[in-house]
């Protein structure tokens, strides 16, 4: 009788094995296989890393790090002279979760760094931003640095190689430097050609999208001294990309100041189109708002910091920040100094790791310069400060051609640049588009009163000749009283702009060094509310307001004198006065309170004094300013002339 096993027929079992190997046989791992190229071409670079006991790894991004540290590992276990091994790495550290690296782990990888020493062991580093993760003793001490952050097209395409048929084809560089192992994984499949996977990298990976601006640093007027600097900038960075120019001997960052609307972000964006690199913008309202509309301090810190790893994947880039004065400088926060402080340490730390990626110019822009904090402005930060202020008449009318364009062929626009005297580029962009809007309803082309209707039509339009009446007595006054004390006036003008109800535009005053300096800077600021009280009765409210009024900007400057610059018969220093602070330092000191308010009173008083001996030329710019809204330095002047008995005045001027 035959048995069970007859029925059975011959079964190969090697064949069987064969067969279930290659079922479980797991693909080539891309991502590995690049990670093995960084590893090996940086090994040769650097054949003494097998003898040192501290090892620096740097890798391309976040997302590489902890293969990287593997690969990294399993070399350094098999090197027969390595009794143990320790890795430390920063993986993604982006989100609340890996926001900031903590005293204690900086301590920690000291302790392992010594005790690894005493048994011939080696303690591996790896981050893609080692001098903000690793303390920077350690960093010191590394015997060897194995430099894996560039990500080339010649490794790209060798792993291409080896995991398809075919001949490697081509990588772009923009691709390759933002590859990351799950776009390698995901874009990879069996079978596939060469050029298809390269294609395939080529869309899933995630280019940072940057709109070229249309402006140019050719386009900009009105601000000579900083276009001057980005063309200088642009050539530096052609030449560093042609390998003329090491990128340590150029300028590192530039502090943007000047008043809301004159250009500031424009400028950062004419800038990186004429160098014809990125412009990577941020802020510190964009680190804060997430999509709840709300950040925590380790939500804000980690999206600064992807905005600082986002520039330094695209160098060269322009790394623009935005209102930088909104993170409060350390020691002028108040109460909120608890959350300002670390920050801006965070930014600080950031600013200087860029030190370790060459590419990367920081703009940052302020509408208040005085409240950023010192140690941005030092050497290697933003060690330059470009001022951008208000255009005068012939900037405004280049100005004005270019929003125009083709629709100002024609046009003779000195008439409505002097009327926009006092106005920025940007409200010439909105009075541009404003115009056009007005002949579009009309159905003709446009005409230059369009334009002038438009820079007209603000509340200077709606305003009453009581309001226009005390408008021009105000801003008469600054200009009568700056002048008596030297101060050359570019023009004055009563047309609203925003909150102000006029304004005017002169030279900076002399640097306030001794008493007197002070006294005649604070009887400038108090001219405009003593001309208000001397020909019209009384004063009104516009002295006052927000933080840039005559009396916000009169009350630091007082404060300063007395509690910073020894100026008030007192040498103990009590705290640097600020728009934000001064009202809480006055308040807790009252004594200081009281000196600050004599010696604003001495001011108003000295003003009042100087209107009164000089009314004759505030009437007379103030009746200039009603009938024409706006007064040229040199209309003023002969204004001024005339009503001392100088001069005649011209009819031009009343006219």
């Amino acid at each position: 009788m035959p048995s069970d096993e007859d029925d059975v027929e011959d079964v190969d079992i090697a064949t069987i094995e064969a067969q279930i190997a290659a079922d479980l046989r797991l693909p080539p791992d891309p991502a590995r296989l690049l990670v093995d190229a960084l590893t090996a071409a940086a090994i040769e670079r650097a054949p003494d890393w097998a003898n040192a006991s501290i090892v620096v790894v740097r890798s391309p991004s976040d997302e590489w790090t902890s293969a990287l540290a593997d690969v990294v590992e399993t070399k350094a276990c098999a090197i027969p002279s390595v009794g143990v091994c320790k890795v430390l790495k920063r993986p993604d550290r982006f989100g609340s979760d890996r926001a900031r690296v903590s005293p204690s782990e900086h301590t920690d990888a000291i302790n392992n760094a010594m005790r690894l020493g005493n048994k011939d062991g080696m303690l591996v580093l790896v981050s893609a931003r080692l001098d903000t993760d690793f303390p920077s003793v350690l960093l010191r001490a590394a015997q060897a640095t194995l430099d894996c952050s560039e990500i080339t097209s010649a490794v790209v395409a060798s792993v291409v190689a080896k995991m398809t048929s075919g001949d490697a084809a081509g990588v772009p560089d923009d691709v390759a430097r933002h590859l990351t192992p799950v776009v390698m994984r995901l874009a990879w499949r069996p079978s596939m050609a060469s050029a298809d996977y390269v294609r395939r990298l080529g869309e899933l990976v995630e280019r940072p999208k940057h709109a070229r601006s249309e402006w140019t640093l050719a386009r900009l007027h009105g601000c000579d001294e900083a276009v001057a600097w980005g063309n200088s900038t642009c050539r530096d960075i052609a030449d560093c990309q042609a390998g003329r120019l090491a990128w340590k001997d150029m300028d590192r960052g530039a502090l943007l100041c000047g008043p809301p609307g004159c250009g500031k972000t424009t400028f950062a964006a004419a800038l990186a189109a004429s160098a014809g690199v990125p412009l990577i913008p941020a802020s510190y309202s964009k680190w804060k708002s997430g999509e709840d509309g709300k950040g925590s301090y380790t939500e804000i810190i980690g999206r600064m910091r992807q905005d600082f790893a986002l520039a330094r994947s695209q160098a060269p880039c322009i790394l623009f920040i935005d209102e930088i004065d909104s993170l409060i400088g350390r020691g002028q926060a108040g109460h909120n100094e608890s959350w300002f402080a670390p920050l801006t340490n965070a930014l600080l730390a950031e600013m200087d790791g860029l030190a370790s990626r060459e590419g990367v110019i920081v703009l940052a822009a302020s509408n208040f310069p005085e409240r950023v904090d010192p140690a941005l402005r030092r050497a290697g930060r933003l060690d330059r400060v470009l001022r951008l202020g208000l255009p005068d008449a012939p900037a405004l009318e280049r100005i004005l051609q270019e929003h125009l364009g083709a629709d100002a062929d024609g046009l003779d626009l000195s008439q409505a640049a002097r009327l926009a005297l006092g106005g920025s580029g940007a409200d010439c962009e909105r009075w541009s588009r404003g115009a056009r809007r007005r002949a579009r309803h009309a159905g003709r082309r446009l005409v230059l009163a369009d334009l002038i209707a438009e820079i007209r039509d603000n509340e200077g339009g709606k305003r009453s000749p009581e309001i226009l009446r005390r408008a021009a007595v105000h801003e008469a006054g600054h200009a009568v009283v700056m002048m008596q004390h030297g101060r050359r006036v570019w023009h004055v003008g009563i047309r609203a702009t925003g909150t102000m109800a006029g304004a005017i535009e002169s030279d900076a005053p002399r640097m306030a060094t001794t008493a007197a300096d002070v006294r005649a800077v604070l009887v400038d600021l108090m001219a405009g509310r003593a001309a208000e009280e001397v020909l019209l009765g009384e004063p009104g409210g516009g002295a006052g307001g927000s933080a840039s009024s005559d009396l916000s900007q009169a009350t630091v400057i007082a404060a300063s004198a007395e509690a910073a610059w020894g100026l008030g018969g007192r040498l103990t220093w009590i705290a640097d006065p600020t728009a934000e602070n001064v009202g809480s330092l006055l308040g807790l000191n009252r004594a200081l309170a009281e000196r600050v308010e004599a010696r604003l009173a001495d001011a108003y008083a000295a003003a009042i004094d100087v209107v009164r001996r000089r009314r004759a030329e505030v009437e007379a710019v103030a009746e200039a300013l009603a009938v024409r809204e706006v007064l040229t330095g040199d209309e003023l002047r002969a204004v001024v002339a005339g009503a001392a008995g100088n001069a005649c005045v011209p009819k031009e001027v009343l006219q």
